[in-house]
C-alpha cells in the first residue's frame, strides 16, 4: 500500500511511504457472503443465498434471513419470503414506485454477514 502525501506549498513535492500488511485468517474460519443481485427492480423476486466463498456452495445447516429498510417507510420497501430451503430467502420488491436501499442480512453461526441491496425502477 502507497499512502501521498502533498505538499501544499509545494504540490510537486510528495511524500511516499510504504507499509506491509499482513492478514491472518483463522483456516477454520469460513469465508462466507450473500450471493444475488445487487438490484431489485420495482415488483420482481430475486432469490439470496449465504455461500461458502471456497466451495462455492450454499452453507450446510439453517440460515435466518432478516431485511431492514435504510430510511422509515411506510409502505415495505421490499417483502421477505421463505425460499424453499434453509440458506436462501426470496426478496419481493414493492409494487408502489417506493425506491431505496435495503440491508439484508444473513445470521449464521453466532456471525451476521449483511448486503445492501437497492430496490429501482423498472426501466
Amino acid at each position: 500500500m502507497r499512502l501521498k502525501n502533498f505538499d501544499a506549498d509545494d504540490p510537486r513535492r510528495a511524500v511516499t511511504k510504504e507499509f506491509e500488511i499482513t492478514i491472518n485468517a483463522s483456516a477454520s474460519e469460513e469465508a462466507l457472503f450473500i450471493s444475488g443481485e445487487d438490484s431489485i427492480k420495482l415488483d420482481r423476486y430475486t432469490t439470496y443465498t449465504l455461500i461458502n466463498e471456497d466451495t462455492n456452495e450454499a452453507v450446510s445447516g439453517d440460515v435466518t434471513f432478516t431485511v431492514t429498510n435504510k430510511t422509515e417507510e411506510k409502505i415495505p420497501l421490499v417483502t421477505l419470503k421463505p425460499a424453499d430451503n434453509n440458506q436462501s430467502c426470496v426478496l419481493h420488491a414493492n409494487a408502489k414506485n417506493k425506491l431505496g436501499e435495503v440491508t439484508l442480512s444473513a445470521e449464521y453461526g453466532a456471525k451476521t454477514y449483511t448486503k445492501v441491496i437497492k430496490v429501482v425502477p423498472l426501466w
